[in-house]
């Protein structure tokens, strides 16, 4: 098994986030379906000599330690969409919501295979820290 899945605590919202290892590939990747927040930490790879041999390596310091890389997004909210099927997925929004966010989420909704009770919209001020249910409701943690 090279995956590792966690719970912890998000920076942002200190609400439960999600992280997963994969430890196959060396990443750590941590999302937060509330606030939005993602964070994907990875190891650099040498292009050049990828380019040059076709095979992966990985970039190291003169000491040998691999050299890492990350991305760190803010989050600005969440969305979920639940499945009537029982599945769903969290995506987080990386911009301000506006009204034309609200409106394609809402045209979303009427798929009859969308489970609309279960699903939400919610919006997050990174400076206040606020959480708010746009449309459905903010989940409770379990």
């Amino acid at each position: 098994m090279s995956r590792f899945l966690f719970e912890l605590n998000c920076k942002m919202c200190g609400r439960l986030a999600f992280s997963e290892y994969n430890r196959k590939i060396a990443t750590q990747r941590i999302r937060c379906p509330y606030c939005g927040y993602d964070y994907y930490e990875y190891y650099l790879i040498d292009r050049e000599h990828k380019k040059k041999t076709g095979e992966k390596l990985y970039k190291v310091t003169k000491n040998g330690k691999w050299i890492n890389g990350f991305r760190e997004r803010i989050g600005y909210g969440g969305t979920c969409i639940k499945w009537n099927s029982g599945p769903g997925y969290y995506r987080g929004i990386y911009e301000p919501v506006t009204k034309e966010v609200i409106e394609r989420f809402s045209e979303r909704l009427n798929n009859p295979e969308i489970d609309r009770e279960k699903s939400y919209l919610l919006s997050f001020d990174p400076e206040t820290k606020e959480l708010t249910a746009v449309i459905g409701q903010i989940p409770v943690e379990s």
